[in-house]
């Protein structure tokens, strides 16, 4: 006898913004069906991953139109989600981010018979809760601490955020499951044979980093590294991405006289044309709970250098088979390993090979 599909609602604060969500977009799209029937709930629209979605797949956007703060959708969310599981009654309920384990937690108050929920761990919780020194911060970290009890099931994207998890929620060992993200699929092989379209890549050596402008990628060590290269090297570093410390990084780049070397590009629809054109990927981050854009680059076969940074990159490169890894906070280091990678173009075509074959296992 076929069983009925379970019904799974996915939620998210936005379908875009980073790569978390473009995991669950992933997830969603290549679930069975003959298994699950996945439905998507979001705070707000107007994500760009949403047109990567699967027609097939329901969504419901929890706010009004007019809400565009991230905070007023988290702190309005919880009323519509909690009528939406009433009515829908999902079996299943997974949610990838702290502030919707907080929206998600208030919802499932006074519910009767409530589903299973299923919690995602994207990054370090000992960082994060460490960084929650504003009311709404710590307002979220309260419910989202609650969230974590309440789950059936919790999933940890890396091996090293399960132990950091497990380290700050002692009462939960145990109950913590490790499930690397779907660092990318067929369409990313398949964008990265794309044009760059308006962008013309420059001469001399091309570095690549992508993510958003914020602490966590500490680019201002990549901006300092470049800086040493630029000494012996001609290069170009285009950095794709927005952020809060857009103008901060301006600055910075004014100071180390890297305007004609380093470019802001901004958000791409298309990232990994940019990879692919890429002598070199550089993911400067301090800290990482798993790293997409290390296995997004390898896709487009762009070989890879990373900080040692907790806890995603090391476990993906494999502590350096992969790609080459540096010191975190260290430009000195960085800087050599990027210039030993540059120098070295055999060394660059087996990594970038081997790469292509190690990103598949993040299908």
């Amino acid at each position: 006898m076929n069983q009925k599909p379970i019904e799974v609602l996915f939620f998210l604060p936005t379908a875009g913004g980073g790569g978390a969500e473009m995991h669950v977009i992933r997830l969603i799209n290549h679930i069975r069906r003959s298994r699950f029937r996945p439905k998507l709930a979001l705070l707000r629209a107007g994500g760009a991953y949403e047109k990567h979605l699967k027609k097939d797949v329901p969504v419901k956007v929890l706010c009004p139109e007019w809400v565009r703060s991230s905070t007023v959708s988290c702190l309005i969310g919880s009323r519509p989600l909690k009528l939406l599981i009433q009515r829908e009654k999902p079996e299943i309920v997974f949610s990838a981010l702290p502030n919707t384990h907080a929206v998600l937690a208030r919802a499932l108050a006074g519910i009767q018979n409530p589903p299973k929920i299923v919690l995602g761990v994207q990054n370090n919780v000992g960082v994060t809760r460490l960084s929650k020194k504003s009311v709404i911060r710590q307002w979220e970290s309260n419910w989202s601490d609650r969230a974590y009890n309440l789950a059936d099931s919790i999933v940890a994207i890396s091996k090293g955020v399960a132990a950091d998890f497990e380290e700050h929620f002692n009462e939960l060992n145990g109950r913590v499951d490790i499930a690397y993200n779907i660092g990318c699929d067929e369409k990313v092989f398949d964008a990265a044979e794309e044009a760059l379209l308006s962008w013309e890549r420059p001469p001399g050596l091309l570095l690549v980093a992508c993510g958003r402008l914020e602490e966590q990628k500490d680019y201002t060590t990549l901006l300092k590294a470049v800086r040493i290269v630029r000494e012996t090297t001609p290069l170009t570093l285009w950095i794709l991405g927005r952020g809060r410390l857009e103008a901060e990084l301006r600055k910075k780049i004014e100071d180390l006289d890297l305007e004609n070397s380093v470019e802001l590009l901004g958000f791409q629809a298309n990232p990994f044309a940019f990879m692919a054109a890429a002598d070199i990927f550089v993911l400067s981050s301090a800290w990482e709970g798993f790293g997409n854009v290390i296995v997004e680059a390898m896709a487009c076969g762009t070989p890879v250098v990373s900080t040692r940074c907790p806890f995603g990159p090391e476990e993906i490169l494999a502590g350096g088979e992969y790609g080459l890894m540096a010191d975190v906070g260290d430009s000195k280091d960085l800087a050599e390993r990027i210039l030993e990678l540059a120098k070295d173009s055999e060394r660059r075509a087996d990594l970038a090979k081997k790469g292509r074959s190690r990103a598949r296992d993040f299908l």
